[in-house]
């Protein structure tokens, strides 16, 4: 898991500043300050690079959903909720 600087889509984005809302030792939801909401896919594979994607609030649950860890993915999911309710 990277907490840095990183480009994703032509935007910069601060993982530091970023709140872990969901991680399990290969994929991890971050959201901005701003509310952006990044998927971070990382690999151990020498010569392969982590990736990542910007998400919609739809897109991330659907993400969730497909983890296999569903405590980790019910407080995620929880937290997207209220920013649904909020939008």
């Amino acid at each position: 898991m990277r907490k840095g600087t990183i480009v994703v889509a032509n935007k910069r984005i601060d993982l530091s500043k970023a709140e872990t809302l969901y991680e399990d030792g290969r994929r991890t939801l971050f959201r901005t300050p701003k509310g952006t909401l990044v998927w971070e896919q990382w690999t151990n594979w020498q010569g392969e690079d982590d990736s990542y994607s910007i998400l919609t609030l739809e897109e991330a649950m659907k993400h969730l959903l497909e983890c296999h860890h569903h405590n980790r993915m019910a407080k995620a999911i929880e937290a997207l909720k209220i920013d649904l309710e909020e939008a």
